[in-house]
């Protein structure tokens, strides 16, 4: 925008002030540059960080997704449910292939932060020996239960705990650890 001389009769022996530059955003010492630069380097590393997070966990976003489609009403429910965690773990680490019973439970209740067992029950137990006979059945109750275990392992699992639980699983010899 450029000033005007003001026009009017009154005025025009008035001498025009002089308008100064306007003033720069941009940092004018070297030290504040620098810092600039280092705060923008840090952003992206956090912003890389959070995407390399949010992509290495989209296994669980689409596993849980997967559970919430299944029909927990179904008499087929124990099995899904063991089909989304056996899909899980074999993806985590391979050698968990042909896990089934209480090594199977252990290595879920292994994988998780806390040193609860949630897996390793009676109702763990019992979930597993509904998979393979239809002499025993799960109530509604049960199923809920076992859906609501399935859903924390799911958001809370950590991988690093699985891996290690492994490690020391095939060192020790026992089980069928390929």
């Amino acid at each position: 925008m450029e000033h005007q001389v003001p026009g009017t009769y009154i005025l025009r022996h008035l001498s025009d002030v002089g308008i100064p530059e306007p003033v720069s955003w941009w940092p004018q010492t070297v030290g504040w540059k620098v810092l600039l630069a280092v705060a923008v380097l840090f952003a992206l590393y956090l912003l890389y960080r959070q995407c390399r997070q949010w992509w290495l966990n989209r296994y669980r976003r689409e596993a849980l997704d997967t559970l919430r489609v299944v029909a927990m009403s179904s008499s087929q429910a124990g099995q899904d449910i063991l089909v989304i965690i056996k899909i899980v773990l074999v993806y985590l680490e391979p050698r968990c292939a042909n896990l089934f019973g209480q090594p199977l439970l252990a290595t879920l209740d292994a994988a998780l932060p806390a040193s609860d067992a949630i897996w390793l029950t009676p109702l763990g137990e019992r979930w597993l020996e509904s998979v393979i006979s239809q002499k025993t059945t799960l109530t509604a109750e049960q199923v809920k239960q076992l859906e609501l275990h399935c859903h924390d392992w799911l958001a809370e699992h950590d991988a690093l705990y699985l891996k290690a639980h492994m490690a020391a699983e095939t060192a020790k010899g026992e089980g069928d650890y390929v």
